[in-house]
This record gives structure tokens, sequence and C-alpha cells, in this order.
């Protein structure tokens, strides 16, 4: 019973020990990234935790919006971030939050995996509300 108390408080220490360097570091989300589909994310620093950047959209039901970069603000907070951008300076009703995770694997390749909320203005119905993911993989600087 002893000894796997002792083990149970050393599994916990490590644990504790591992996520606290994880929480701890800063990760680096300024430059490029793309996604499967081809669309482009470009992220700089702003003050504190805050970024700056575009949105460039590959696919979308409003032609007018491919291709054409959007203005999103977003913070970080470790290797959590957060966006928040409108279509509309393109012609689409549509806002779009990004909850993401940068992830390093161990190649040293890194990787944004998003959960993204799509909402349609002033339409409720089925289709008005669409939740995705994506991976957008830094481009090669």
């Amino acid at each position: 019973m002893m000894k796997s108390f002792a083990l149970s408080i050393a599994t916990a220490f490590t644990l504790f020990t591992a996520t606290s360097v994880i929480a701890d570091t800063v990760a680096n989300f300024t430059g490029t990234w793309i996604n499967q589909r081809g669309s482009t994310l470009i992220l700089e620093a702003a003050d504190g935790n805050n970024l700056n950047g575009t949105f460039n959209t590959a696919v979308a039901n409003t032609q007018s919006c491919i291709g054409k970069a959007v203005p999103l603000q977003g913070v970080h907070n470790g290797n959590a971030a957060a966006f928040s951008l409108s279509m509309e300076s393109c012609g689409s009703p549509v806002t779009i939050a990004l909850s993401s995770t940068l992830q390093v694997d161990e190649n040293h390749q890194e990787t944004l995996h998003t959960m993204d909320l799509v909402q349609w203005q002033g339409q409720e119905s089925w289709k008005s509300k669409v939740i995705g993911t994506d991976t957008f993989v830094r481009a090669v600087k």
C-alpha cells in the first residue's frame, strides 16, 4: 500500500511538472500558416499576448471572399490561442471564431489545431451555425 501511494505521488508530481512546463512555455504563433484546403492564416505579434493578422480563405460560399485577406484579432496564452474575424469586408455575412492549440511533433513540425465556429448573420436555421476543425501547418520560413 505504501509503495502504491509513493508511486501515485511520484506520478502526480511528474504530471504536474510536465504540465507546468507546457503551460509556462510561450509559443510562437507569428508567421504564415496553411490549412489542408489551402487557406492561409498570417499572424503578427501585437501588445502583450495579442495577435493581429489576416485570414485568406481558399473555399467559401461567397465567391468574392476567396483569395481576399480578411483582418483578424487574437490572443494567446501559452500554446493556446483564440481568434475572431468577420468576412463582411469581402461581402459575406459570416463571422468566425477560432480556438486553437499550437503543437510541435517529434520532427519539430509546428501545427495549429483549430476548432471553428462559423455564424451566418441574421439567420437562425440548421445551417446558420457550423462547427468545424482545421489543421494549419507553419509555412516554410
